[in-house]
């Protein structure tokens, strides 16, 4: 609870906001780890709140997956376990191949630059070892194909499911180096050429590929 910080660099409508942004900060950073017994009056002395826009906070994060409130027992911090690991990965790979679908009725020379300029900088970042940088601009990769095909809706769930992702390495990178980084790489450049040549076929194959690859780097070692 020590790792309980308050949002700085940000303005929030209330209360309420600031709790959530705080603890949903601490939850998908990896500092609030799961199984952490989340003890209202105790996050309140620490945002310096009341009890009431905390409780309101946790219940918000109920309904995001990211704590769970248990009778008699309070708010507690959720895992990722194998079955949540297996669905994220199959919920994304389902949503790129309908955004790759689309994206090859609209997409422009400009919109594949911007692309390969999305992963020349994670090459960047990898390289220099900043995985903030790379997973934000991995998200970015992601999230811009749907922006590509026009398709609002399954962009907002790719958001969605990526904030899984990103709480999920958080979770189990956090200390060594993510072992599918070099081929998610050679992934991506090939999306990218495919994209050009509008290859339907190809896109359906590299998307099912990329994110089998990695949901077996995720799932437990036997």
């Amino acid at each position: 609870m020590d790792k309980l910080q308050v949002p700085t660099g940000r303005a929030f409508q209330t209360k309420q906001a600031m709790a959530y942004q705080a603890l949903r900060d601490g939850i998908m950073s990896g500092k609030l780890t799961p199984g952490t017994h989340l003890v209202i009056d105790e996050v309140a002395r620490r945002l310096g709140l009341s009890a009431i826009p905390v409780r309101e906070a946790l219940q918000t994060l109920q309904s995001d997956r990211l704590v769970e409130l248990r009778p008699h027992v309070g708010a507690i911090v959720t895992d990722i376990d194998t079955d949540a690991v297996r669905e994220i990965f199959t919920l994304l790979e389902c949503l790129e191949i309908a955004a790759f679908r689309l994206a090859v009725e609209h997409v422009t020379n400009l919109d594949l630059a911007g692309l390969r300029n999305l992963q020349t900088k994670m090459e960047s970042a990898a390289k220099s070892d900043d995985d903030a940088r790379w997973v934000e601009l991995n998200r970015r990769f992601h999230g811009q194909v749907p922006l590509i095909a026009r398709a609002p809706r399954i962009a907002e769930m790719i958001e969605r499911v990526s904030s899984d992702w990103v709480r999920l390495r958080h979770l189990r990178f956090t200390e060594t180096e993510h072992p599918h980084v070099a081929e998610s790489h050679r992934q991506h450049l090939a999306m990218i050429d495919a994209l050009a040549d509008r290859n339907v076929d190809a896109l359906i194959a590299l998307t099912q590929q990329h994110n089998r690859d990695a949901l077996a780097v995720y799932l437990p070692k036997k």
